[in-house]
């Protein structure tokens, strides 16, 4: 079974017998008028008595030289071979000449040694150079690895198709866009084009397909599939076209609202400030070495930054490190916009504010880490021993629904509608002339009880002015005391829920991005 290379000398027929002759049956050549013979093979008589001529000559130039019955080889040590017709090829073979012609050099495997002849016999086929049922080779030991050598072959396969390429139907297309081309040529072509710039070509998905290769980045190319539907014949443009489950009515259209808007969001991250083009295609082995180097340069910062994907044309990687821990997401450019984590984003500075702002958040389809905080918490509950969801506590909740600033007050509050009892004064639509005192009253329960040895009189009806105190400030039920300090005159009413005399809220992780 061992592997050799030799090289054809001649080879070797054997003539018919007279029984062979008169069982002779020459066939036509296919579906021609020529006529062949079953002996030698020689296919050029037009009629069928010439190949009995061809029989009976007796002159060696046109005589028959009688069935092939192998193929004469030498090795390069000098020693003779023979190929058995059998043993030619995997194929039935009439006429060796068609296969091999002498001098030519040719891999055989051998398979006898004849000694006393000093010669051996080879087997030129296909099956057996290969051997994939390894019954040539050496045995296979206890360690040898199948699992590697099924990859091996796989890899094989696929580079064989890569190199064999796609069949492409030629297709009568007028565009200025369209080119009869495969995907590397268009590939080749649009590396001196503008970025966003396409080619539609035809699809090796088949006649009723199209693509459309649109240039992302340098070197990064994106193929969209088109469907067609309505098509007169195979090689005209269909009637409608179709992306997903978008319809288009010609190529200027899907140029116009897909590619076009697709390449100009593109370019918007391509001029961002934080795109890195020398990630050689988006590696994260390179992106990680990147990002790490600008950590340790500042650590007090959340670095990030974008690179454009050659695995995964049309997305761009974005890489970020929070902490210790490099993480790696990626944005996917559409005709609308970006589309991130499941959401949609109509420009680049929204996708970066809502990436801020939930770059915590458990990314989905993953699981939530253990012991991190949860995005949502069911409405009603609490988290035991911790903040609700939005960093907002119970008591600062049960503030926010007395709509005071330090708690409701009991039997007043001020998003309750107004409901007159039988203790409430009569209240008249407009002011009541003449000054009038209102003493400060607790409500509870709707009736009105002075506090005592500050105030007398009665209830004013609403609209009159109540004059305070000189310099009096009424002590709250919580025992605080007033605003002396800052309203001596009671002037002022106290601060809205929500205000609480502090300024506009700055987000706590302003300052902390950068790359």
């Amino acid at each position: 079974g061992k592997l050799a290379l030799v090289t054809v000398s001649r080879f070797r027929y054997k003539k018919p017998d007279a029984d062979e002759l008169d069982k002779a049956a020459p066939v036509r050549k296919g579906e021609g008028e020529q006529w062949q013979c079953p002996f030698c093979g020689q296919d050029d008589f037009p009629e069928l008595t010439e190949v009995w001529n061809h029989f009976d000559a007796v002159d060696e130039e046109v005589a028959c030289r009688g069935k092939c019955v192998g193929v004469m080889v030498r090795l390069d040590n000098g020693v003779n071979g023979f190929i058995p017709i059998k043993n030619l090829s995997d194929q039935h073979v009439l006429n060796p000449e068609d296969r091999v012609q002498p001098g030519q050099r040719i891999y055989v495997r051998i398979t006898k040694i004849i000694p006393e002849r000093f010669q051996v016999d080879c087997m030129s086929k296909s099956s057996a150079l290969r051997d994939e049922n390894w019954d040539f080779r050496p045995p296979k030991d206890a360690y040898y690895d199948d699992e590697a050598e099924q990859k091996d072959k796989e890899k094989e396969k696929t580079a064989a198709k890569a190199k064999a390429g796609s069949t492409y139907i030629r297709r009568v297309i007028v565009h200025p866009a369209f080119h009869n081309i495969s995907y590397k040529d268009a590939e080749k072509l649009l590396t001196d084009m503008d970025q966003g710039d396409a080619i539609i070509r035809p699809s090796s998905k088949g006649e009723d397909h199209l693509t459309v290769t649109w240039k992302v980045h340098d070197s990064i190319y994106q193929h969209i599939d088109v469907r067609e539907e309505g098509k007169a014949n195979s090689f005209s443009l269909g009637q409608s076209l179709w992306i997903g489950n978008e319809e288009f009515e010609d190529l200027d259209e899907i140029i116009a609202r897909h590619i076009n808007p697709m390449a100009s969001h593109s370019r918007d991250i391509l001029s961002f400030k934080y795109f890195r083009p020398e990630t050689e295609g988006g590696s994260k082995t390179k992106c990680e070495a990147m990002i790490v180097s600008e950590k340790r340069a500042n650590p007090a910062k959340i670095h990030y930054f974008f690179s454009a994907s050659k695995e995964l044309t049309g997305k761009f990687m974005l890489t970020y490190m929070p902490r210790d821990k490099v993480r790696h997401e990626f944005v996917t450019v559409t005709p609308d916009g970006f589309r991130f984590r499941r959401q949609n984003f109509e420009s680049l500075a929204q996708l970066m504010k809502w990436f801020k702002e939930h770059f915590r958040d458990p990314i989905p389809g993953t699981p939530a880490s253990p012991g991190g905080r949860t995005s949502r918490t069911p409405y009603g509950g609490g988290t035991p021993g911790g903040r609700t969801g939005g960093g907002i506590t119970p008591g600062a909740m049960s503030m926010a629904g007395a709509n005071t600033p330090y708690g409701q007050t009991p039997g007043f509050g001020r998003s309750a509608p107004y409901t007159p009892t039988a203790n409430t004064p009569f209240m008249t639509p407009y002011n009541t002339p003449g000054p009038s005192t209102t003493p400060r009253t607790s409500f509870s329960g709707g009736s009105g009880t002075p506090r005592a040895g500050n105030y007398s009189g009665g209830a004013t009806p609403r609209g009159g002015s109540t004059p305070r105190q000189p310099g009096g400030m009424t002590p709250r039920r919580d025992g605080r005391e007033g605003r002396e300090g800052r309203d001596p005159g009671g002037k002022f009413p106290p601060p809205s829920p929500g205000q609480g005399g502090r300024g506009g809220h700055k987000s706590k992780n302003a300052n902390l991005w950068g790359a």
